[in-house]
């Protein structure tokens, strides 16, 4: 097992995806902050740590990121962290709160899920704002999920934009 030190590394990057999410995290922090929802700000953290975790090096400055992000919620613990990495005052003396960049926090593309009689058959990359013929017709490039496709007459199309594409084939 990989201890968090050797995980943190000032020269990785973040993929696409994961810049987005930060910055999601970032935005839904803030606004759940105002909004005293802090429940949802928690379950946030955990889809942003699990996937940190599956990354084999964290940004330095992800890293510093998420842990002002968590300071208000376990300061003992955000003080720890901020210690380790080298700082010599309190987070809350020296950290200012992170914003987020509006520009990253939607992807170009996405993975849409994709359905045939309610069992899912795979992905699509899609931009998120894809219509339904969009979809579709990125759908008909798919080799793998050709055999779906084409094995019976489509009866309905349900499509919820942004997030699954389901196709009844009788």
């Amino acid at each position: 097992m990989i201890a968090l030190r050797d995980k943190i590394d000032e020269h990785a990057t973040l993929t696409p995806e994961l810049e987005c999410l930060l910055h999601q995290t970032i935005k839904k922090t803030t606004e759940d902050i105002d909004n005293f929802r802090f429940n949802t700000t928690i379950a946030q953290f955990m889809i942003l740590v699990n996937a940190l975790t599956e990354l084999e090096k964290i940004p330095t400055s992800t890293f510093e990121t998420f842990i002002v992000l968590l300071a208000p919620f376990a300061p003992h613990l955000a003080e720890e962290f901020w210690e380790k990495l080298g700082h010599e005052f309190s987070i809350f003396n020296k950290a200012t709160r992170p914003k987020y960049d509006e520009s990253k926090i939607q992807l170009d593309e996405i993975d849409l899920t994709v359905q045939f009689n309610g069992r899912t058959r795979g992905t699509v990359k899609v931009s998120p704002e894809a219509t339904q013929e969009e979809v579709v017709e990125a759908l008909r490039k798919q080799e793998k999920l050709e055999g779906y496709y084409t094995s019976g007459e489509i009866v309905k199309v349900i499509y919820i934009q942004g997030k699954i594409i389901n196709i009844v084939v009788k």
